[in-house]
């Protein structure tokens, strides 16, 4: 059984026989497309039922919509049972929690109801990103069962790891348990057999010291103040600090460290390096006494919201100049007035009357001056700040805005946002200011944020009408009440002009 070779999906590997078990270690959303859509699309296409558990950070309806890209007749093969794409909670944590010989049975069952259907065998994957570290240890329990029993049936097993999420000790553990891992490195995926030790210490070693190709930096501080490592983005903090690998954060930074250790509660800062400015977010990770530094190039953020607080300020002067405007006028017609009066009095006396009628039309002039200004004023007050601007990149500015908080979010609670732009039938630009509309969705997002469970989303929608743009803001928290609800559902759509 196990010599008969099927087709991967996979370039780097090619053919693999039944009972293969392998996996991936993994850093982002798309290092699970880029694998997992090719690796699903040959087990369709060779007549294998698949079986796709996913968990953050690509939830099902972010996988269906991916995998329908490169799978045109993705309904049939749905609609013909061939393949189930399932949350984890509907398969490892079923009953409530992990039991490593009900999941076995199942991935059996699966398979012997995929041959009695006519499939050639079971094609699966896993995300382990829900896992707590509580229950590694009977999870790497499972996976040697698994490595054990996998030859004696028609199955290809693919399991997808974070790497984020695993230290040397546990990097090492996933590795021993499969036939060979992925890991990426410079961009570019290459394999680590289990059988090569000495391979794949060296490589546990490598991404201990880069964990991470992400272009923002990456560092790890233990609570002494000393590096344990860094990205290769994260020589920007380095060079900010004037210090190298391996050494110690400057004694202000180490208090930092310490601080953030000591209230178990993640910390922002800024810093300006090279004409950049960098959001840095310290993450505590108290157990093992290290804090980690994630950092985000929010440059052209800054650029842009010193843009809006000109225009803010435009606005504001708009508003003033039209107070002096009305006020000027106001003089303005009390001098023609008694001018008028004058002139009446005085009509006889040539010289002064030439010298009223000059008054007058001088007045005059000064006063549809003051029209037209305080026409000009009113438009400036009216449009300061209000531009045609895309909606979708008005809510990722947001997500973008709340992401130091959203990541700590997503490390600890599994936290995660799906965006659904599908029923936009034209260019979703509307007529806003985007400080005011963006200051809303942070607002919504944070909110979002503290009222999450574990394993919670976010889910962004929008859509389009006639002359309308719809937004929809929902998350998996408890929610308003009815009365509440009533309040707010009125104020849920947003007018523009096309």
């Amino acid at each position: 059984m196990k010599s008969e070779l099927r087709k991967t999906g996979i370039d780097l590997i090619g053919n693999a026989s039944w009972g293969t078990h392998f996996c991936q270690f993994y850093q982002s959303k798309e290092d699970l497309l880029d694998i997992l859509i090719p690796y699903f699309k040959a087990g369709l296409e060779n007549n294998e039922f698949c079986m796709w558990v996913t968990s953050s950070p690509l939830v099902v309806e972010e996988a269906v919509t991916n995998l329908r890209k490169a799978v045109k007749n993705l309904d049939d093969y749905v609609k013909n049972g061939q393949i189930e794409i399932l949350d984890y909670k509907q398969w490892y944590t079923n009953g409530g929690k992990f039991d490593a010989k009900e999941v076995l049975d199942g991935w059996v069952e699966k398979h012997n109801q995929a041959l009695e259907r006519g499939f050639d065998g079971l094609r699966l994957t896993g995300n382990i990103f829900w896992l707590e570290d509580k229950d590694w240890r009977s999870f790497v329990d499972y996976e040697e069962m698994v490595n054990n029993a996998i030859g004696n049936y028609k199955i290809l097993a693919f399991c997808c790891y974070s790497l984020d999420k695993c230290g040397a000790h546990e990097i090492l553990d996933v590795v021993s348990n499969h036939k060979f891992a992925l890991i990426k490195r410079e961009a570019k995926w290459q394999t680590v057999e289990s059988s090569d030790h000495k391979k794949a210490e060296k490589e546990i070693k490598s991404l201990a010291k880069f964990p991470s190709e992400n272009p923002n930096p990456v560092l790890r501080v233990k609570n002494n103040g000393s590096i344990l490592y860094t990205n290769n983005a994260g020589t920007i903090l380095l060079d900010y600090w004037g210090t190298q690998t391996n050494q110690s954060v400057p004694e202000d930074w180490h208090k930092h460290v310490l601080a953030v250790l000591r209230s178990g509660k993640s910390k922002d800062c800024e810093i300006k390096y090279n004409g950049n400015i960098f959001s840095i977010t310290l993450t505590p990770v108290v157990e093992e006494g290290y804090v980690n530094f994630y950092g985000h190039d929010i440059t052209k953020r800054k650029k842009m919201e010193e843009m809006l607080l000109q225009s803010e300020k435009l606005k504001s002067l708009g508003t003033i100049t039209a107070g002096i405007s009305h006020e000027f006028n106001n003089i303005l017609a009390i001098i023609s007035g008694n001018v008028q009066l004058l002139q009446s009095s005085y009509k006889d006396h040539e010289e002064l009357s030439d010298a009223l009628r000059t008054i007058r039309r001088m007045t005059d002039d000064g006063a549809e001056i003051s029209k037209r200004m305080l026409k000009f004023t009113k438009t400036a007050k009216d449009t300061a700040g209000v531009v045609p601007f895309d909606i979708n990149k008005l809510i990722n500015g947001a997500i973008d805005f709340t992401m130091p908080k959203w990541r700590n979010m997503a490390q600890f609670k599994g936290i995660n946002y799906h965006m659904d732009t599908e029923g936009m039938k034209r260019v979703p630009f509307i007529l806003c200011n985007p400080t005011e509309l963006r200051e809303v969705f942070v607002n919504i997002i944070n909110n979002a944020l503290d009222a999450m469970p574990d394993d919670g989303r976010i889910t962004f929608r929008t859509w389009s009408g006639e002359d309308t743009v719809f937004i929809s803001i929902s998350d998996t928290g408890e929610g308003m009440s009815e009365e509440v609800k009533k309040i707010y559902l009125t104020h849920s759509l947003l007018r523009r002009e096309w």
